[in-house]
């Protein structure tokens, strides 16, 4: 696979609350991705805006069993960007051994999935 089409996926990065799942700072790859500003961060979003569809208790569940055995875990889910659009991203998940004013913070790098697809797609056609 060409490494510099690689660094060309758009990836965006946030830090948040393990256990409210409040999303507390993101990257400018986040805004670009899924529309949310500096300014929607500050008035508060949650991870479960971002992930309406899916049983946030359950994903909380899982992670934590995942992340007994390592700090990092891999997901793929679908985001609700700001203009109501669903995407498909691949989201790895790091649990920062530092607390913020006392909550556990997760730190979560995304990419949306079509992007990883084309490149695989003109990798095997080359």
């Amino acid at each position: 696979m060409d490494q510099t089409k690689v660094q060309q996926l758009e990836c965006s990065q946030c830090l948040m609350e393990l256990r409210s799942g409040r999303i507390i700072s993101a990257d400018e790859g986040f805004t670009k991705i899924f529309g949310y500003t500096r300014e929607d961060i500050a008035n508060g979003i949650t991870y479960e805006q971002l992930v309406p569809c899916l049983d946030e208790k359950e994903i909380v569940a899982k992670l934590r069993e995942q992340f007994v055995f390592s700090s990092n875990v891999c997901y793929e889910h679908t985001v609700m960007c700001k203009n109501g659009e669903v995407k498909a991203v691949c989201s790895m998940m790091e649990i920062q051994n530092t607390l913020l004013k006392g909550h556990r913070m997760l730190r979560v790098s995304s990419t949306e999935i079509a992007g990883i697809i084309e490149l695989d797609t003109e990798a095997k056609f080359k």
